[in-house]
């Protein structure tokens, strides 16, 4: 397992823990495909933060996701009448610490290219 292998978390009982700290907090979610995808996501982010008892920072959280969600999304879900890819955009949430790690996968095979920002104006 990762926590073993990676040395980030103790792996040992430690009965004067309030709980056992030797693995961290996980949630996933596959939100699906239509419009209202990225509020399933957020809805499933702010619900978890709330469960795992982060307040602070909390709503830039649930923006991290929005934004990666409706990328992966915007990116990948093919157009009308294509064929469906073989996995669905799916969000993970990954508590190891005092931190959130946001992992989002999508069902393409292409690797992503940052492009350089366009001015509004």
């Amino acid at each position: 397992m990762a926590a073993e292998t990676s040395g980030v978390w103790p792996i040992t009982w430690n009965p004067s823990a309030p709980r056992w700290p030797g693995y961290p907090k996980v949630a996933t979610r596959t939100p699906g495909a239509g419009a209202e995808s990225v509020r399933v996501a957020r809805d499933f982010t702010a619900a978890t933060l709330a469960r795992w008892e982060i307040g602070e920072r909390g709503e830039d959280i649930v923006v991290v996701v929005s934004e990666l969600v409706t990328n992966a999304l915007r990116y990948t879900v093919p157009c009308p009448g294509s064929v469906w890819p073989r996995w669905p955009v799916r969000l993970g949430l990954l508590q190891p610490g005092p931190w959130v790690l946001c992992a989002i996968s999508d069902p393409s095979d292409e690797v992503p290219v940052a492009k350089e920002p366009g001015w509004f104006g």
